[in-house]
């Protein structure tokens, strides 16, 4: 609902949008309902890189997100995020560097996100290059291990 009242404000200034939602759940009947011009429902993508890579913009509105699987692959792909400031989320998507993070549920914070990146390209490219390496930099295999390692000797060293 966010999204769609969004993308409904950002289409107003920018009338050849298209917004483009993947995913399968119980609500599908309802967004078909309520999708309005420009929208297409994919229902569930397999694969996602394909989707990711057309896109100008990745948008994740949660309004609570444990770790943001969907923004990290976009920043892989190099495309600029605009997510809510919530949860893992806040930690992938580094504001005004990768993309936007607007308040969860503010569709206002929203549409202004999404117009300020689709009506600047400069911008998106520069969104998308910062993703990239920060993927590249903090979110590898490795490094993540790396972290885990470090978390459980921490642990360990605490309980003897």
């Amino acid at each position: 609902d966010v999204l769609r009242d969004a993308f409904a404000g950002a289409r107003r200034e920018l009338p050849e949008l298209t917004l483009e939602l993947a995913g399968e759940g119980e609500l599908r009947a309802e967004l078909e309902r309520r999708a309005g011009a420009g929208v297409t429902l994919l229902g569930r993508v397999q694969p996602v890189a394909p989707l990711l890579e057309r896109s100008a913009v990745v948008v994740v509105p949660s309004r609570g997100e444990g770790f943001g699987m969907v923004a990290l692959e976009a920043m892989e792909r190099g495309r600029a995020v605009v997510a809510s400031r919530v949860g893992g989320l806040a930690d992938l998507v580094t504001d005004w560097e990768t993309g936007f993070l607007v308040p969860p549920a503010d569709a206002q914070a929203l549409a202004a996100a999404l117009a300020k990146l689709l009506d600047d390209q400069a911008l998106r490219a520069a969104f998308g290059q910062k993703g990239a390496t920060r993927v590249r930099e903090h979110f590898t295999i490795e490094e993540m291990a790396r972290k885990n390692e470090e978390c459980y000797y921490a642990m360990l060293r605490a309980a003897a």
